[in-house]
């Protein structure tokens, strides 16, 4: 996917997590891996918690993993994956991350 394509559907992804009532979504966990001298395999958890909301379904998690790319510029985003559907799991809350 060429880079403005990626960057594209962004705002579409943060309008789904704002509508699903979540504020802020903080990097949690990352565990990454260098595959050669080019590449690194990330995997990451995010978490978001919903705005005035405090029962069961008053976070998300949401998993995803990334090849990135080693650049003069810094590291690219070569393949991003979420390892669930991001709808399901904003419906679903924390019931949906298991």
């Amino acid at each position: 996917m060429p880079r403005a394509a990626f960057l594209s559907v962004l705002p579409r992804r943060k309008e789904l997590i704002a509508a699903a009532g979540i504020g802020r979504v903080s990097l949690t966990g990352l565990d990454h891996h260098g595959h050669d001298e080019s590449y690194v395999l990330a995997h990451t958890t995010w978490t978001g918690e919903r705005e005035g909301v405090s029962a069961r379904h008053d976070w998300v998690t949401l998993l995803s993993s990334f090849i990135l790319r080693r650049t003069d510029d810094g590291l690219r985003i070569v393949i991003y994956l979420n390892h669930r559907d991001l709808a399901e799991v904003l419906a679903h809350g924390a019931e949906a991350t298991g």
